[in-house]
């Protein structure tokens, strides 16, 4: 044994440890290096909607062109024009459930129904921008807001529907009325956009109100 080594058996102990550690360390890499997520902001026209999921995606620019620029590399897909991207976007996924009962007249009737709706919202959040921009930045983002909370007030209110024609339906119609009634839903949802110029919104990167660019509808305010 060479002098100041250490006799094998501790030796291949310490090595043991070491190795124990790198695994360890390799397991919590992915979280010791990936940054502190960021909580969505609070959405207050969301507040009458419970349970809705709210996300957000990061964009960056210190002038209306540089935000312009940065909303058109948004992540979500235009869900008109999949080959384009959008602002933001509502997801909402309804799911019905139902029993079977024989009334006192001996026809089938649903009974028990439960319609739930998953929702999912998400909108684009600016960081650290100078203090001029980031005012009508927030006029910019609670317009997109208000505008995704009409979108949950048609779903929401479909839900109630979708129950509704469940309830007056028998057993033998039950699911076509409640599909039928959920695709008025998604038709109502479109012409909603219409109504507010989101096609442009999502094809131009316009706000409601005004159907032209953030740019140019910042700076007219």
């Amino acid at each position: 044994m060479a002098k100041g080594a250490l006799p094998p058996v501790e030796r291949l102990e310490r090595i043991d440890r070491f190795a124990k550690l790198g695994l360890l360390l390799c397991a919590l890499w992915p979280v010791l290096a990936s940054p502190a997520a960021i909580p969505p902001l609070p959405v207050p026209a969301f507040a009458p909607y419970p349970g809705v999921r709210v996300e957000e995606y990061v964009i960056a620019g210190d002038t209306e062109d540089q935000i312009d620029q940065s909303l058109r590399g948004s992540p979500i897909r235009n869900q008109v024009v999949p080959s384009e991207q959008a602002i933001a976007a509502t997801w909402l996924e309804p799911e019905w459930h139902w029993s079977r009962a024989v009334d006192a007249q001996g026809r089938c009737k649903p009974v028990d129904i439960e319609v739930t709706l998953t929702t999912r919202v998400m909108l684009p959040r600016l960081l650290d921008a100078p203090a001029a921009i980031a005012a009508n930045w927030r006029v910019f983002r609670t317009s997109v807001e208000e505008h995704e909370a009409g979108h949950l007030r048609i779903g929401f209110d479909g839900k109630a529907r979708v129950a509704a024609a469940l309830a007056a339906s028998d057993c033998l119609l039950a699911e076509l009325n409640a599909r039928l009634t959920w695709h008025q839903v998604e038709r109502e949802q479109a012409a909603f956009d219409a109504s507010e110029c989101h096609a442009d919104i999502e094809t131009g990167y316009a706000t409601e109100a005004s159907c032209v660019p953030y740019d140019a509808a910042a700076r007219s305010r």
